[in-house]
């Protein structure tokens, strides 16, 4: 199993929910330590331990996230009504295992984790390991705090 410690830094930045549920961007990683930015500029730290990444399943891809790849490596007009549904079908399906590619597009794969990695889906399990929350499941109340719809109990140790 992948540790949250090992992969948090290539998500940089990302949101971070602590365990009051407030959310937290997070501009660099330290070893236990997150360095986050407020709505001022302001830099602060917050402890790993303190709570957990927000990070989208790759079943949420939608529409917009294989156009926005597709643009990233060139293929934009190689995408049609068609191709995005069957591409989206496909990562649902399949997870991870969708992104293997042919001989020819190596050189695409590290386009595609960046860009993966860039918008917050979780390529790592960490969301089924219970180490990252799932955004899709997140709801904001007027406070501020974030909540879980409840589908994944979230536990903070």
């Amino acid at each position: 199993m992948t540790q949250l410690k090992d992969v948090l830094h290539l998500y940089t930045p990302f949101f971070f929910i602590d365990t009051e549920g407030i959310e937290h961007l997070v501009v660099s990683v330290y070893s236990n330590s997150l360095m986050c930015e407020d709505e001022d500029g302001n830099d602060y730290d917050i402890d790993v331990k303190d709570g957990k990444p927000k990070f989208r399943p790759l079943s949420s891809m939608t529409e917009e996230d294989v156009m926005g790849w597709a643009r990233t490596c060139g293929r934009e007009a190689d995408l049609t009504p068609a191709a995005i549904h069957v591409a989206i079908s496909f990562v649902k399906k399949k997870g991870i295992e969708a992104f293997q590619v042919n001989e020819g597009d190596f050189h695409l794969v590290p386009l595609f984790v960046c860009y993966l990695l860039k918008k917050g889906f979780d390529l790592f399990g960490l969301i089924d390991s219970g180490q990252a929350i799932d955004a899709t499941e997140i709801i904001q109340r007027p406070t501020g705090e974030m909540l879980t719809t409840g589908n994944r109990p979230q536990t903070f140790s």
